[in-house]
């Protein structure tokens, strides 16, 4: 059809990229309402979702500058994949941060009182949230 009717292509893209977008969605939204309703990330991996998230939004501005403005539906599913994907990181990792600092605090709350000093391992990452997210991103999971 298209190489009978050209002057139909830029139609036939526009509806393809709208369909991809749509299936994005719809590829997105159960993990997210999942990840929501369980607060937490079971087998997502948060730092590839920290590689994948901005690459979404450099491919799309790669398109963006090639296409234009008129590419839209080309260019346009990869920042909707990109919000989509920002939302789930975002989630799993203050998620992640919640978990952790939980527990610590039940840990703390087990060891009898000493001062932070007395044992090294217990100097907590609570009060410092950088350092805490830097490890729930870098560091394996139990």
């Amino acid at each position: 059809m298209i190489l009978r009717h050209p002057q139909y292509s830029k139609s036939w893209a526009n509806i393809l990229g709208i369909i991809a977008a749509v299936l994005s969605i719809t590829q997105y939204i159960p993990q997210i309402h999942k990840t929501w309703k369980l607060r937490r990330v079971e087998s997502l991996s948060i730092p590839m979702m920290l590689i994948q998230t901005p690459g979404s939004f450099v491919f799309a501005a790669s398109l963006a500058a090639r296409l234009g403005p008129e590419g839209w539906a080309s260019w346009g599913v990869f920042v909707i994949t990109g919000c989509l994907q920002g939302s789930l990181l975002a989630m799993g990792i203050y998620f992640e941060i919640e978990a952790r600092k939980e527990n610590n605090s039940n840990e703390n709350e087990d060891q009898s009182v000493s001062s932070p000093h007395d044992n090294p391992s217990s100097v907590s990452l609570i009060n410092d949230s950088a350092v805490l997210a830097l490890s729930v991103i870098f560091l394996p999971q139990d």
